[in-house]
């Protein structure tokens, strides 16, 4: 089976010890994702597939099941804290997604709430299932620290303050490196006008126009029409995408932030992003001036460039290996000596 989120193929791994009764899941080694089937749900996590199916909602991007290829819908679970863990289902097999961290803020919440009831202590398979920050990269020990943030979970830390190209010194015109990306930041002074200019590391398949819609332009297009614009492609930011379409726009958008942090973005003000195979540029005309807007505007772009950063990586797989040479066998040098005594001969 493939993962939903286009990495490639899904491992099993077993979710109890009892061989009698196994219970299995499917985890991605690339994006940490776990896909569970609705039985594997009720018996391990306590989650009512069929009711959560009734109560989902249509998802921004619809990924695709990994067992039945139909479209899952968003469905929310909450925790003790009162917060909601957002994953995806589908509604024909009920089957359930979960990213990076989700399921171990379920997992950790259902045998938190079992062992106080049975008073039992024994270490499961999963209670080492690590929870890693989005932004820092650190390990996070306590599960009610993290903070939802489009593109993964991060820690109490990067939530109050996270991590920006220019690390807090916020100047008009700067030249950073990110991840073997140049980026040049321009921030107008005295202005709600701000430019980041970004030059890959490697050249991608991407060829798109984002740019932020007027009210009437909405009601004009009805908010999801396409339009092609002097050959690029136009469209409103909240846009769906047809699942049976896999294009390299249709990979980036089934990463796991990329639409949220686009949305954060178009909050901010109005927007403009090119996606180029050779360069990315982001324009932000904010509604209001201020260091707070421009560290969130170079916060956003930042976790954008690390889904970008994986969707490059991820394109690789799907370039077809070159043919190999033909490889021409040399002569033998002693035929070579036979031919050259025969045609010594009279």
């Amino acid at each position: 089976m493939q993962c939903p989120r286009l990495h490639g193929s899904l491992e099993s791994i077993l979710l109890n010890s009892d061989f009698s009764k196994p219970l299995q899941a499917y985890l991605c080694p690339q994006c940490h994702g776990i896909w569970m089937r609705s039985l594997e749900c009720r018996a391990y996590l306590g989650l009512e597939c069929e009711k959560l199916v009734s109560q989902s909602n249509p998802a921004n991007i619809g990924l695709s099941c990994s067992h039945c290829q139909t479209v899952c819908r968003s469905a929310c679970v909450p925790t003790e804290n009162g917060d909601l863990v957002e994953f995806h289902i589908c509604p024909r097999c009920l089957a359930c997604f979960f990213d990076a961290a989700q399921f171990a803020i379920i997992f950790y919440q259902q045998l938190k709430s079992e062992r106080a009831i049975s008073g039992i202590m024994s270490q499961s398979v999963l209670d080492d299932l690590g929870v890693v920050c989005c932004d820092c990269g650190a390990a996070v020990r306590q599960l009610d620290d993290l903070h939802d943030v489009g593109t993964g979970y991060c820690c109490q830390s990067c939530y109050n303050a996270p991590p920006i190209f220019s690390e807090n010194k916020l100047q008009n015109v700067q030249l950073v490196t990110f991840h073997g990306m140049e980026i040049k930041i321009d921030h107008w002074q005295m202005s709600t006008r701000s430019r980041i200019s970004v030059t890959p590391a490697e050249p991608c398949l991407l060829d798109v126009r984002l740019y932020s819609l007027s009210p009437w332009q909405r009601i004009a297009r009805m908010g999801h029409r396409k339009l092609k614009l002097l050959g690029e492609l136009g469209r409103h930011l909240d846009a769906t995408e047809d699942a049976a379409r896999v294009t390299p726009w249709h990979v980036f958008l089934k990463q796991r932030g990329v639409l949220e942090n686009i949305k954060v973005l178009n909050r901010l003000g109005k927007i403009e992003i090119t996606f180029k195979p050779h360069s990315i540029i982001f324009e932000l005309n904010a509604k209001r001036s201020g260091t707070e807007t421009k560290q969130k505007f170079e916060a956003t772009t930042r976790r954008i460039l690390l889904a970008y950063e994986k969707f490059v990586q991820l394109s690789h797989e799907y370039v077809e290996e070159e043919e190999e040479p033909e490889i021409i066998p040399e002569p033998d040098p002693s035929s070579e000596a036979a031919d050259d005594k025969s045609s010594d001969k009279p």
